[in-house]
């Protein structure tokens, strides 16, 4: 999960509003510039940006400010407010933004959306913002009669990054998210749910984080890409250390130290953000064919042990490695290294299959499924050509690599 601080931008300064009245502004910082570089240096990796005046105007009003931010920071920014038409998407991403967010146009003109989305994947999101369970427009000024999740239903196909949810009654409020909302929503649609709106203090984020009593809030089963914090952070409500440190301890994996699902779900947006139409990457995913009989055999220590070698391997392939879950892992490749994922694939089957745990030959068989980055293809869909790649050689009769789209490599 990603902590997104929040910059809302109103006459050029930083504000929080209360309930997204304009009325009711406090300014935290006269200078944007300078708070977005204090939030880097607090060790935060993607900056949320809102142009207040633009959400009302249609059309940017803090542009000025929005580009002395990107020329202040090194990470990444999303923004959102008066972005409405195609002209302004091209401009912003093309002076440095990592992520529109569409919201009022997402309601009136959902075809600019869906064309955004596919002339730049993963740099687009749509902005849901809710009263009373409608979605609001035109800088939260009027209602559709449209939900959040009748909304969200439409963008399911059309390589939105992510769905920006927030719950307008509580934002500035320090009242809490509104958890039961954001899990249902994130539930049931497959795009990335950032939970915003009344972020309030670190039990918000020990429960996107999973750590709460299902019976008190409903099951969580969705994708939570990550949560907006604003007057929290501000006000000193919220210590940024100490929510950092507990995102970072839930995305590694306890066990062998690489990022867990969820951190690796947070390492993918943050590539998506930072990255340029020419880079290259590559994705190799495998799993340990019979790693249950190797337990049965050796014992659970035994099994932990080879976890852990497999772990090292991959650490040393200098990518983005990840255990998703029991057997079952992706390394992240880039540069040179992804011009040929395949002998990398074929050389870790070799690595795996000569560990020796103790004096006891493990004769370790993986099932590989590679794929390499295609132009304009996002890499959320560079991993799901390379899963099912690996389903293919699982298959087959397992110990091999498939590589997607391109056969099978013995």
């Amino acid at each position: 999960m990603i902590l997104f601080p929040a910059i809302d931008l109103k006459n050029g300064e930083a504000v929080r509003l209360q309930q997204g009245d304009m009325a009711r502004a406090t300014v935290f910082n006269s200078d944007p510039a300078a708070q977005a570089k204090a939030f880097e240096q607090q060790d935060f990796e993607y900056l949320h940006l809102v142009d207040l005046d633009g959400a009302f105007a249609g059309k940017p009003v803090n542009a000025p400010a929005v580009e002395r931010i990107l020329a202040a920071v090194k990470i990444p920014v999303q923004l959102g407010g008066g972005i409405r038409d195609r002209a302004t998407i091209d401009a912003w991403l093309g002076k440095g933004v990592a992520r529109v967010i569409i919201g009022t146009a997402a309601v009136r003109d959902p075809t600019l959306v869906r064309e955004a989305a596919r002339a730049y994947p993963g740099h687009v999101a749509v902005g849901l913002d809710a009263r009373d369970g409608k979605v609001a427009v035109q800088g939260w000024a009027e209602s559709s009669e449209l939900s959040a999740l009748q909304l969200a239903k439409r963008f399911e196909d059309a390589g939105v990054g992510a769905i920006v949810y927030t719950d307008i009654a509580r934002d500035g409020m320090l009242k809490g998210l509104n958890l039961e909302a954001t899990i249902a929503l994130a539930n049931e649609i497959s795009i990335p749910v950032i939970a915003s709106g009344g972020l309030a203090s670190l039990d918000d984020v020990r429960v996107l984080l999973g750590d709460f009593n299902v019976n008190t809030v409903a099951h969580y089963t969705g994708t939570i890409a990550g949560a907006i914090a604003g007057r929290a952070l501000y006000d000193g409500r919220l210590d940024a250390a100490v929510a950092l440190k507990l995102i970072w301890e839930s995305s590694t994996d306890a066990l062998t130290g690489l990022y867990s699902r969820r951190g690796f779900a947070a390492q993918r947006q943050l590539i998506s953000a930072r990255m340029k139409s020419r880079d290259r990457w590559a994705a190799v995913s495998f799993d340990i064919d019979g790693f249950n009989q190797t337990n049965q055999n050796h014992g659970p220590s035994f099994g932990d042990a080879v976890l852990r070698c497999i772990a090292a391997l991959l650490t040393a392939e200098n990518g983005i490695a990840a255990r998703l879950g029991g057997d079952e892992f992706t390394l992240l490749v880039s540069g040179a290294a992804a011009a040929n994922p395949t002998t990398i694939a074929q050389r870790l089957r070799r690595e795996f299959a000569a560990i020796r745990i103790g004096h006891i030959a493990t004769n370790i068989a993986c099932s590989f499924g590679v794929s390499e980055l295609r132009l304009g293809e996002t890499i959320d869909a560079m991993l799901g050509r390379a899963e099912t790649a690996l389903q293919t050689a699982k298959h087959q009769r397992g110990g091999c690599v498939v590589v997607a789209n391109g056969g099978t490599v013995v």
